[in-house]
Formats: structure tokens, sequence, C-alpha cells
């Protein structure tokens, strides 16, 4: 019987996790038997009991699985929604003033890179870099491109892109902001 109880120790297996995939357990046993046990019409089941998952958090970066405390790029996406603030300020059509946040439950300073755009490809300023702490707000002064000038001053909203960094995980966003001109 001493046998038996080794045959069923625990066994361990790692793999990485994806955040939103579904997952199956495979149990793989071997079992032999003599005909003289079972007989010749006979049959055989196998039950496991205690067959547990743990997931933890291997430290790893920010776009797979990951503790309470850690920051996904999905998690990071979902907060940066709402982290450019108010509208754009386009002054003597040269330079526009966006503020930008890093969201205090993002746990972390973030840096943030916001630039304007006439349409998602097409650039109509510089970009502009910020290391903001968390819960709190900066506010970023971009160039306008000269050619783009008179197209920007049309404009009654500019869409912006901020792409966000925060420890390992990293997310771009997409904003549509009314544009002001003074």
């Amino acid at each position: 019987m001493a046998g038996a109880a080794e045959a069923f120790a625990t066994k361990e297996a790692a793999t990485k996790l994806v955040a939103g995939h579904s997952y199956a357990i495979l149990i793989d046993s071997e079992t032999s038997s003599s005909v003289a046990n079972i007989g010749l019409a006979g049959s055989a089941s196998a039950r496991f009991d205690n067959v547990s998952v743990t997931v933890g958090n291997s430290g790893g970066g920010g776009g797979g699985n990951g503790g309470a405390n850690s920051l996904t790029d999905s998690r990071l996406t979902t907060l940066m929604q709402s982290s450019l603030i108010g509208p754009a300020i386009l002054k003597k059509g040269k330079r526009i003033f966006v503020k930008a946040k890093c969201p205090a439950k993002v746990g972390r300073a973030c840096r943030v890179t916001v630039q304007g755009l006439l349409k998602k490809g097409k650039p109509a300023t510089t970009k502009r870099t910020a290391k903001i702490a968390k819960g709190k707000t900066k506010q970023l002064v971009l160039k306008v491109k000269p050619k783009l000038k008179g197209k920007v001053a049309k404009k009654k909203s500019l869409l912006f892109k901020e792409s966000v960094k925060a420890g390992p995980a990293k997310a771009t966003v997409y904003k549509r902001l009314k544009l002001i001109k003074r």
C-alpha cells in the first residue's frame, strides 16, 4: 500500500496564463491489471479527489496575469480612458494646451506622451512627454506643425493620442477633445 500512496503524491506544473482565456486541466493516469483481477466482462473506473489550481503573481510584465496589486496593460487602458481633462486650448494658432491626469488607482507615477492628430496616423502637433504623479494633473503644451496651422484652426475638436507607461504596464488611448481658440 505504500507504493499506492506515492503514486498520488503532489504533482506541480507551471504555465503562463492570459486574462480572458479559458483553460482545461488534463489528468493523465496509467493503470494495469490482469484479466484475472477484473474478469473477462469486468470494468474499472478511477476517480481523482483534491485537484486544485493555484494562480499567483510571478512578478512578470504588465500584459498577462498578476496578483491583486499588479497593474496590467488592459487595466491601465481602462483607467486612462478619462485621463485627458477638459477642452484643449489653441492659443494664437501655434500652441495647444491640454491637461493630462495620472489616475490615483494606477498606484504609481505615469509617464504620459500626448500628441494632437488630424486623424489616426496624421500628426498635427509635436509630441510632449511628462512624468505625472499618481492622482495629479499636468498641463502639456503641444506645438502645431507650421504646415497644418490653417487646418487645425478650422477644427472644432481635435483627436489626441495618449501613450502611458506606469511600471511595466503600457497603454495607448485616443480621445477627441473640444478645441477652444484664444
